[in-house]
């Protein structure tokens, strides 16, 4: 199988009940299962074998990912006992699954690492056109190119439905659907035949980019500067599920689209990647060490502001749909903490 052949996007998905984190008003998180459109809680007595409690609370639905196959299989059993009694039972009812439910954290609320693909949409690069290193750029050649990741920071995770601090430092916010892959197993030196065995699930992502700081016009030998563009806090929203790779078959066949207050943006099927998920599992592992709940976002189509110019403000209802994977709506807020506080990004010397 051509990992990277355009495959139909209308292949119905069969998702029995997938993972989401819920934050608790004591600290900690909670694990939950979306189950026929309501959450579900985890009953640790049926699971005990699927994650240490301690890790449960610490990591929520995250925990699991330490014994996935182990955790997957008592889940499934779970679920089947919850449906038979009845998914509204108060004894594990726990409220709909709602759009806006800003206890939502991310379903993996602190990955060891998230790593991002570049450019890994063929016509994401017309996107660019204008900058001259890539006006003479030929398109993308798999005999002669790798894939291109970049990490971005612990503090740019964010849930879901939360409120993202548009960074004072910019002028140019833009966004990024993206498909993202979450790991069951770790290790390196992972060959792309074997890389699906590594999958625990797959995410809805948003990548958020200040764009004016990612290309940087100051240094005459650097020209992009992952840091500044894609690091800033809350700058990748996830979730709000996780459908373990168990009920997707074809991530291919899964619908990316983006919309800002309604206005659809980005819309492609994964298909249309350039390097495959498993490829990109692949060369992440030749650089470091994978681990159980890292998260690889795995690129974004075309229709970005960078290239229609429709760039983010304050008050921007963003949504990011991944077909069963969910919907996750975040809302484009002020930064306060940076009002009236005299900062600025500048060259130090001009700052004196």
């Amino acid at each position: 199988m051509n990992p990277v052949a355009p495959v139909p996007s209308d292949v119905p998905f069969d998702v029995p009940f997938a993972l989401a984190t819920r934050r608790r008003e004591d600290g900690g998180f909670e694990p939950l299962l979306a189950v026929d459109g309501v959450l579900v809680a985890v009953d640790p007595a049926a699971t005990d074998a699927a994650a240490d409690p301690a890790r449960l609370r610490a990591l929520g639905a995250q925990a699991y990912l330490d014994r996935w196959d182990t955790a997957l299989d008592l889940l499934t059993a779970y679920v089947d006992r919850v449906r038979t009694a009845g998914v509204e039972d108060a004894l594990w009812y726990r409220g709909p699954l709602a759009p806006g439910d800003t206890s939502l954290a991310s379903p993996i609320p602190a990955p060891r690492q998230v790593l991002c693909a570049a450019s890994n949409y063929a016509k994401h690069v017309s996107d660019f056109k204008g900058r001259e290193d890539i006006d003479t750029f030929r398109g993308i050649d798999r005999s002669t190119m790798m894939p291109y990741l970049f990490p971005k920071g612990p503090d740019s995770v964010s849930g879901p439905y939360d409120d993202v601090a548009y960074p004072a430092v910019t002028a140019r916010l833009d966004y990024e659907a993206e498909l993202a892959v979450v790991l069951a197993r770790g290790g390196r030196r992972v060959h792309p035949e074997k890389a699906g065995g590594h999958i625990a699930g797959y995410l809805a992502f948003n990548d958020l980019t200040s764009r004016d700081l990612q290309q940087r016009k100051d240094w005459p030998f650097f020209s992009t500067d992952w840091f500044a563009g894609k690091c800033f806090d809350g700058s990748a929203p996830m979730g709000p599920l996780l459908v373990p790779a168990r009920f997707i078959p074809d991530y291919r066949a899964l619908h990316l689209e983006l919309r800002v207050n309604g206005d659809l943006r980005q819309s492609a099927p994964a298909g249309d990647m350039v390097f495959s998920v498993e490829e990109q599992i692949a060369f992440a592992s030749g650089i470091t060490a994978l681990a159980p709940g890292d998260v690889i976002a795995t690129g974004t189509p075309d229709g970005v502001a960078m290239k229609t110019g429709q760039w983010l403000h304050c008050g921007d209802v963003v949504e990011t749909s991944v077909g069963p994977l969910g919907t996750q709506r975040v809302t484009i807020v002020e930064d306060r903490a940076a009002s009236g506080d005299g900062f600025e990004l500048a060259p130090p010397e001009r700052t004196r």
